[in-house]
């Protein structure tokens, strides 16, 4: 929602899970609006994407915040308020990703089918982003799109 604050920001460590992880609201909340200067020529939606593509490409080991903040054209330092660290731009990309997945045909009765189709659906998503097994290993939050 417009105008909506993001958890952590503020003071350091403010507004973050407790286990060492990812803030689960970042994950769920809209960023806030920029209190003074100009609107940034990005969203959360265009970081996201951009770390996927990188990922996409060239591995997960080629995301970075510096990586990321060039190809959508930003400061570096401008993309913390986003995803204020590595571990977060990960829980964005999983869930974004997320949103992709096929949805299976309703059941037919038959189990062994209705598992192979989900099976070759999980397979399709893995081999268009090959980076994903190793980011979902760590992954801690689910996000929106990964509920749904």
């Amino acid at each position: 929602m417009p105008g909506e604050t993001m958890p952590g920001e503020g003071k350091s460590g403010e507004g973050r899970s407790g286990a060492g992880g990812v803030d689960p609201e970042r994950l769920w909340l809209r960023p806030a609006e920029p209190r003074r200067g100009r609107r940034p020529s990005f969203t959360r939606e265009a970081i996201t994407v951009a770390a996927v593509a990188v990922a996409d490409a060239e591995g997960l080991e080629a995301v970075t915040m510096r990586r990321v903040a060039a190809e959508v054209g930003a400061g570096v330092m401008s993309l913390y308020s986003y995803a204020p660290d590595k571990e977060t731009l990960l829980e964005l990309m999983v869930d974004h990703v997320s949103a992709e997945l096929a949805v299976p045909a309703p059941p037919t009765g038959d189990w062994r089918a209705g598992l192979k189709a989900v099976a070759r659906l999980q397979r399709a998503h893995m081999l268009r982003h090959p980076w994903l097994p190793a980011a979902l290993s760590t992954r801690r939050s689910p996000g929106p799109n990964t509920l749904a």
